[in-house]
């Protein structure tokens, strides 16, 4: 017979007969190259974080960025990118809470380039805007002011200035000049209808008053507003024609109220009293378009 005792010991043995695991250490997220505040479109980042358990910290992006690594750029100039680190743990460390930082999504600033444009003379053939393009590749829309239009890239002058200079500019005859032909030409008519020179020096006395004060009040008006170079050439030729003309008008109801045997001072009345207010009334209205065009034609 063999006598002893056997003993059986069960070490870490728990309830259920399971083994607790040990603890997992935490972790956190420190971002040492911050993302910026503002990103224009198509522009990059780049980023850096660490995780105190000197693991691997992963990178993504979302919004109006994408990212490739720790490298993101703008997709939108719109919006807002927001760049996420993060750590997934390990069996030693939980996962770190998530660090997230957003940028506000601006629009680019972009160029607009073309080839030099030519000089050109009211007259000259229409030229096209050559090689006009933008640094975004977007289409580039051409448009125009002052004295020419532009229809596609085609140019066109037009307005005062090109008109100017068709017609010579300053280098042609003067306007006081073509005042005077205009002056001798109807002095003549005159002398062959009338036939008496002080019937022909009233209505060219009357045009030289007219155009003068018509001048003055004009220069004044350029004072208040822009005068076109037109209206020069309108006083001279309107001035000359229509102070001829009503002075015609005037000496004919005169000589026709002598006709009709009144004395000189009863025709004079009578002329005034008919032909005179028919002056008032046509003058008035060629002065209304006048200051119109000075202030309207040729703009």
């Amino acid at each position: 017979m063999l006598l002893g005792t056997c003993m059986l010991v069960a070490v870490g043995a728990a309830s259920g007969g399971a083994v607790a695991a040990p603890a997992k250490n935490d972790q956190t997220i420190a971002v040492s190259t911050h993302a910026p505040s503002v990103g224009p479109y198509s522009t990059a980042f780049t980023v850096h974080a660490n995780a105190s358990s000197n693991l691997e910290v992963a990178y993504s992006a979302s919004g109006a960025c994408s990212n490739v690594g720790d490298r993101f750029t703008m997709t939108s100039g719109t919006g807002t990118c927001l760049v996420k680190y993060d750590q997934a743990g390990d069996a030693n460390y939980n996962p770190a809470p998530q660090v997230v930082e957003s940028v506000t999504a601006q629009k680019a600033d972009q160029e607009i380039f073309f080839d030099p444009l030519e000089d050109v003379t009211f007259g000259d053939l229409d030229y096209d805007i050559a090689g006009a393009f933008a640094s975004s590749d977007l289409d580039v829309t051409l448009a125009a002011t002052g004295k020419c239009t532009i229809k596609g890239v085609t140019v066109h002058l037009t307005g005062r200035d090109p008109l100017y200079e068709d017609v010579g500019g300053s280098s042609g005859p003067s306007l006081l000049l073509e005042i005077l032909i205009g002056g001798i030409g109807a002095l003549l008519v005159l002398l062959f209808v009338f036939g008496t020179l002080p019937a022909v020096v009233v209505p060219l006395l009357v045009a030289a008053t007219s155009i003068l004060t018509t001048f003055s009040l004009i220069w004044a008006l350029t004072y208040v507003t822009d005068v076109s170079i037109i209206v020069q050439y309108l006083v001279a030729l309107v001035g000359l024609g229509v102070a001829i003309d009503y002075s015609l008008l005037m000496i004919f109801r005169f000589r026709e109220e002598l006709h009709h045997g009144r004395d000189a001072e009863s025709a004079i009345v009578e002329t005034m009293t008919h032909a005179g207010r028919s002056v008032i009334v046509s003058g008035s209205t060629i002065v209304s378009v006048l200051v119109w065009a000075a202030s309207g034609v040729g703009r």
